[in-house]
């Protein structure tokens, strides 16, 4: 994360959010498991792991969102969804 938070602005950033999160899977041939993690960058983080939901068919566990988002409420774990799903974000 700090290697993201370090990399110098373009002319084409915008103010947002830094986030990790990782997907978590069973190998189907083993009782071993795996992890995958992400950092990145985007301007909506609910939008963001919504369209990763989509594309990589797992919800995404956020580890790390820099800044946290504000607010009284706020979810545990800043992104995780409170039932497990994320589809109650869509748009």
């Amino acid at each position: 994360m700090i290697r993201e938070m370090i990399k110098p602005t373009s002319k084409d950033d915008k103010p947002g959010f830094i986030y990790g999160y990782s997907i978590q899977k069973e190998v189907t041939n083993s009782q071993e498991k795996y992890a995958y993690f992400k950092i990145g960058r985007t301007v909506d983080p609910h939008r963001r792991m919504y369209a990763l939901s989509k594309i990589c068919k797992y919800d995404p566990k956020v580890i790390e969102l820099f800044p946290s988002l504000p607010g009284k409420g706020r979810m545990p774990n800043n992104l995780q969804m409170i039932d497990g799903k994320i589809d109650r974000w869509k748009d």
